[in-house]
């Protein structure tokens, strides 16, 4: 293929537009676009109802869907809500979440990183520092 050859059509509905140094993809297939992944890493739009509204350098989940709520971050330091514009602060380090949301629940993940119960039949029994699953 000489320098000078051009392909003048690859197929009739499916041809490449642009895409440009910024990395921009300007739709995907359906309803999901997503509308700008550039340097600073924000998703405009990921579906219809669950939007992440901005992912920036403070690390903040603008809004979370639904029902979904981390009730108790433990230390001092809780999350009552994920569907605001409270940040997500820090996660201390005995790692314990008590309340995920419907019948998922992590029990305890203390400092020995033990998973009692997750959900359902699903049970890890134990995750130690050697890492066995038992």
């Amino acid at each position: 293929m000489s320098g000078d050859r051009r392909l003048r059509e690859i197929s009739v509905d499916r041809r490449r537009r642009e895409m440009s140094r910024d990395r921009r993809l300007r739709e995907m297939s359906g309803d999901r676009h997503l509308r700008e992944v550039s340097g600073d890493m924000r998703l405009r739009e990921v579906s219809r109802d669950r939007r992440l509204r901005e992912i920036s350098g403070d690390r903040r989940l603008r809004e979370m869907p639904g029902d979904r709520r981390l009730r108790e971050m433990s230390g001092d330091r809780r999350l009552r809500k994920m569907s605001g514009d409270r940040p997500l602060r820090e996660m201390s380090r005995d790692r314990r979440l008590r309340e995920m949301s419907g019948d998922r629940r992590l029990r305890e993940m203390s400092g020995d990183s033990r998973l009692r119960e997750m959900s359902g039949d699903r049970h890890l029994r134990e995750i130690s520092g050697d890492r066995r699953l038992t």
